[in-house]
């Protein structure tokens, strides 16, 4: 139930919990990065985020 005013207390994280395996998306662009480094040189980060972004779009499911 809301309570306006009232804080809400955020879970405690288990640092000795596993991590959360990565999405189908990460191991795309773990992949493929590399790649479109390799023709591309001079593209930046944020360049090659918004390509492999629209590539991953691309594809069929």
């Amino acid at each position: 139930v809301y309570q306006p005013g009232e804080k809400r207390k955020k879970k405690k994280k288990d640092p000795l919990a596993p991590k959360r395996p990565l999405s189908a998306f990460f191991h795309y662009c773990k992949e493929e990065r590399p790649k479109l480094k390799a023709v591309n040189p001079s593209l930046s980060v944020g360049e090659i985020a918004k390509e492999l972004g629209d590539r991953w779009n691309r594809t069929a499911p």
